[in-house]
C-alpha cells in the first residue's frame, strides 16, 4: 500500500497539483515522511537483529563464520541488497528468512554468483505466507533429490505429497488462499503440483525449493 502511494505523490500530475493546491501539498509531504520513518525504522530494526544474532553465533561457535568475508566488499554489497528488500516489508516472517539468508552468506560455504543473485530474486518476491507453505513443504520433503522428485512427479500416489486441504490445515491458511500461493510459487519453479484440477491437488518441492529453503531455513 506505501509503495503505491509513494508512487502516486512522486507522479509528475501530482507535483504539478501540490504547486497549486497547498493542502495536497501538505498531504504529500506527509506521506513522504511517514514513509521514510517507517523504512528507517524497519531498517535499524533488521540491522540491529542481523548484528545481535552475528555476535551470538560469533560467541558461540567461533568457528563458523568467515571474518574475512564479513568485511568484504561482495558481503556488504549482499547486505545493503537484502537490507533494501526488508525495509519494504512488515512480516516478521519473511524479515527472520531475509536475516537468515545474510547469516548463512557469512559462512565460508556460499552460493555462487549466479545463484545468489536468483535466490535474491526469489526473496524479492515470496510473502511471509510463501514462506509458510514452503517450509510446511520442506519439513516432509527436505530429504528429497532431483531423483526422488522426477520419480514422485509422475505417481501421484506417494506419500511425499502433501494435499492441499491438508496443508492448508497444517499452516491454518484459508483453502483458497492456499491454492492460490502454491501456484504462484509453481509459476516461480519452486513447486510442483499433481491433479491441479482436482478438488485437492497434491504438491511437491522442485529441486530449487528444496535448495532455497536449505539456505534460508536453517538456524545458525
Amino acid at each position: 500500500m506505501k509503495e503505491e502511494i509513494e508512487k502516486l505523490v512522486d507522479n509528475p500530475l501530482v507535483s504539478t497539483i501540490t504547486n497549486e493546491i497547498p493542502i495536497v501539498s501538505a498531504i504529500t509531504n506527509y506521506w513522504r515522511e511517514t514513509i521514510r520513518q517507517s523504512r528507517e525504522k524497519r531498517l535499524k530494526e533488521f540491522l540491529n537483529n542481523l548484528g545481535k544474532r552475528l555476535e551470538h553465533i560469533e560467541e558461540s561457535n567461533k568457528n563458523i563464520l568467515d571474518k574475512v568475508h564479513l568485511g568484504s566488499q561482495d558481503y556488504l554489497n549482499l547486505v545493503e541488497q537484502v537490507a533494501e528488500i526488508a525495509t519494504k516489508t512488515i512480516d516478521q516472517n519473511k524479515q527472520a528468512y531475509l536475516e537468515n539468508f545474510v547469516i548463512a552468506y557469512a559462512k565460508e560455504e556460499r552460493l555462487d554468483v549466479n545463484e545468489k543473485d536468483i535466490f535474491i530474486s526469489f526473496l524479492i518476491d515470496l510473502t511471509g505466507s510463501h514462506f509458510l507453505i514452503i517450509n510446511e513443504l520442506y519439513k516432509i520433503q527436505f530429504k528429497l533429490s532431483s531423483y526422488d522428485i522426477k520419480a514422485i512427479k509422475q505417481n501421484s500416489d506417494r506419500k511425499e505429497l502433501i494435499k492441499l486441504g491438508m496443508l492448508s490445515a497444517s499452516i491454518n491458511m484459508p483453502l483458497e488462499l492456499a491454492r492460490l500461493l502454491c501456484l504462484s510459487l509453481r509459476n516461480m519453479g519452486l513447486i510442483a503440483i499433481l491433479d491441479e484440477y482436482s478438488e485437492n491437488p497434491k504438491y511437491i518441492l522442485e529441486e530449487m525449493g528444496i535448495r532455497l529453503m536449505k539456505y534460508v531455513e536453517r538456524e545458525i
